[in-house]
């Protein structure tokens, strides 16, 4: 506690003080006489020699263990209790007056020995602090050096690729139908107890063998994909609309997401009070015709939204937050009619009840939209999606086999591709039976099943259909960066595009053969223009290269990286695939079907889903342009997009400046050979005919 005799030197001209270890204190032989009284008692009983000799005895062998430890010792020597001979007599009244003086002296001597120790102490401790420092740095700084230089091949983290838009992880490390069979249960936002929930229970049979491992947590329009792109969910299926805009960049989560096959094609109508109703049928807003006074309330957050501000109504409509104020607006007459699909008026129709709503209420006549509304996943990771997509076909291919929930049980036949494709999908159909049951016990007493809602089974209707683009007016530089595929591309300066190729395959003639490889080579050139956009030469000149690929060959090719994308693929989705397709281009023809010709269309690899996704749009982009009516002469009608950057935003106008539209590059190669009229490959548009077709 106190300064040791190896940290001050003391001075026979200063009075010093030595602390000891028990708080006692020992002077020189200088300063005696003068602190005689001070060391006595206030009593007088203890004498100042006795007192001295007590306190000098203590030091003694403190001071000698000190001189041991200590080099060199100090230079203040000490003197016996016997060299002194103190006599009362001999002290005088000078002395009792310097006494506080040299006591003073003595408590500042003392302090500055004390800081000297502090000061000592406290530059030991910051020396151990830095060294500690510069020690944990250097491990560090070599534990990095050491890593740096591993192998790759070493490395056991996988590649992750950088695609847009999305600001989460490309690809999540741990793939969800893994998490989903660690944690024995999928979590999935619909209404429960619906059509759509009963979905996300056959997924739930398909992977664990039980519907009932399925947990539905409630969702609705605002925070929907908020929740799945956050994994609070693992699938969606809550009426939600399958857009361009929300494969790439959902504007509310800035996200893209993925999608199965559409379970329900709906579509845009309006309900409300009657005449207003009318009004919004026949598009009209005029005062002269009593429409003036039309006011449409929708959902900000629905895609119906888009529809009407920008093309229909942009100044009639009304913007409530949630649905449950969409219903309480039109019951205050803020507005007189209500825009949604099917579904979604159905669902206002009971909001409305349960307020005892008493009014007129009729639904309108027409649809003014495509809405294919699908199951949603996270577009991070593409082996689930296809695997909740499968399912879906699952349901759809047993109502076309005719298995039922309770067949399913009995069901022996190779319907399905291999035994394990086979028990996922019968599992399926056990838990909630086929599609058509499905329909039947949700939805038919709602609204009766349309004609798009039906199986395409004897193949004489169209199903050429364009999906919905969305709100493709979005411009946000978070969706400008470009894959890995793309990048490659534009530093290789042209498209690797593989050819399919089927000579011995099917029992069709060489000049059929020709015809359908100038078809797959036409959307090559598609794919090309809509890359490199802002060549001026691409329209007569595509940045394209063919590589023909004999069927054995066609998957190989693709998965290690020889082609870029497969035009004229065979489209087959399994249970356990490693592609991605485009909406069938080609279906086969009646006069085929029974020598086992499947649907073609164009096919890429997993590992980049923006590029994937992209194929998958130019090949809508052509269905589009002749539901349209816009012809390769007219190309400037179609849309432009600015999903994939500012220079990009003619990629549609390329495409068909190139190729033109499907009719145009259908009867410049197949129409002599594959009559289009009366088959799978005609549009499918108003009246509406079977739009679901399993691809298994």
């Amino acid at each position: 506690d106190g300064v040791t005799p190896g940290d001050s030197t003391l001075s026979k001209e200063k009075s010093d003080i030595l602390r000891l270890s028990d708080g006692s204190e020992s002077y020189n032989d200088t300063e005696m006489p003068a602190l005689r009284h001070a060391k006595m008692s206030p009593n007088g009983n203890v004498s100042l020699e006795q007192s001295i000799t007590k306190n000098y005895s203590k030091h003694v062998v403190e001071f000698g263990d000190a001189r041991r430890n200590h080099d060199p010792p100090p230079t203040s020597t000490f003197t016996t209790v016997s060299a002194f001979k103190v006599e009362k007599e001999q002290i005088d009244s000078d002395s009792r007056s310097n006494e506080n003086q040299i006591r003073q002296q003595i408590l500042e001597q003392s302090v500055q020995a004390m800081n000297v120790q502090v000061v000592r102490k406290s530059s030991k401790i910051c020396q151990w602090l830095v060294f500690t420092f510069l020690l944990a740095a250097s491990v560090l700084a070599i534990l990095s050096l050491m890593l740096t230089k591993r192998d790759a091949n070493d490395m056991f983290m996988p590649e992750i690729p950088t695609y847009s838009p999305s600001s989460l992880p490309s690809y999540s490390l741990v793939p969800t139908l893994e998490k989903v069979r660690e944690a024995g249960v999928i979590r999935y936002g619909a209404t429960p107890g619906g059509f759509e929930s009963d979905l996300c229970r056959a997924v739930s049979a398909a992977v664990f063998g039980n519907p009932d491992l399925a947990e539905v947590v409630p969702v609705s329009v605002e925070n929907r994909f908020s929740l799945l792109a956050n994994r609070a969910i693992d699938m969606l299926a809550f009426g939600t609309t399958h857009t361009m805009v929300r494969d790439f960049n959902e504007k509310s989560t800035q996200v893209g997401f993925s999608f199965s096959v559409p379970y329900l094609y709906d579509g845009m109508t309006f309900a409300g009070i009657p005449s207003f109703v009318k009004c919004a049928d026949n598009l009209n807003s005029h005062k002269k015709h009593g429409c003036g006074r039309l006011r449409i309330c929708v959902c900000k957050h629905c895609s119906y939204y888009d529809i009407l501000s920008q093309d229909l109504f942009p100044d009639n409509v009304l913007v409530p937050d949630t649905s449950d104020r969409v219903v309480d607006d039109f019951i205050g007459g803020l507005c007189n009619v209500l825009a949604g699909g099917r579904g979604t008026l159905y669902y206002y129709k009971l909001l409305l009840l349960q307020r005892n709503y008493t009014g007129e209420f009729l639904l309108g006549n027409n649809l003014f939209s495509k809405e294919p509304l699908a199951m949603v996943t996270r577009g991070d990771d593409p082996e689930w999606s296809a695997f909740v997509s499968y399912v879906l076909q699952s349901l759809i291919e047993a109502e076309k086999q005719n298995i039922t929930q309770l067949s399913a049980y009995f069901h022996n036949s190779n319907t399905f591709l291999d035994e394990k494709s086979r028990l996922i999908s019968l599992n399926a159909v056990k838990a909630i039976g086929n599609y058509g049951e499905l329909y039947e016990r949700h939805l038919q007493y709602k609204y009766p099943r349309i004609g798009l809602d039906f199986i395409n089974v004897k193949g004489n209707t169209g199903l050429i259909y364009s999906l919905p683009f969305g709100n493709i007016d979005t411009d946000d530089p978070a969706i400008y960066e470009h894959g890995k595929t793309l990048r490659k591309i534009w530093k290789r300066g042209k498209v690797l595009c593989g050819i399919a190729s089927y000579f011995e395959e099917f029992p069709i003639s060489i000049q059929q053969l020709e015809a359908l490889r100038g078809f797959h080579e036409d959307y090559c050139r598609a794919l090309s223009a809509g890359v490199f956009v802002t060549d001026t030469e691409g329209t007569n000149f595509p940045r394209v290269e063919f590589v023909e690929l004999p069927i054995a060959d066609q998957f190989g090719a693709l998965a290690n990286g020889t082609i870029d994308v497969l035009s004229g693929g065979i489209i087959s989705h399994s249970a356990n695939p490693s592609f991605s397709f485009s909406q069938p281009s080609f279906y086969s023809t009646p006069e085929f079907e029974r020598s086992a010709m499947p649907s073609f269309g164009m096919i890429t690899r997993q590992d980049d889903q923006q590029w994937s996704k992209l194929v998958f749009w130019v090949v809508s982009s052509t269905f589009y342009a002749e539901e349209n009516y816009i012809e390769q002469r007219k190309s400037y009608h179609m849309p432009l997009v600015n999903l994939f950057g500012p220079e990009s935003k003619n990629t549609f106008r390329k495409i068909i400046q190139t190729v033109g539209n499907y009719g145009e590059i259908y009867t410049r190669n197949l129409e002599a050979f594959f009559p289009r009229r009366g088959t799978r490959n005609m549009l499918n548009s108003l009246p509406y005919g079977p739009q679901h077709f399993p691809l298994l």
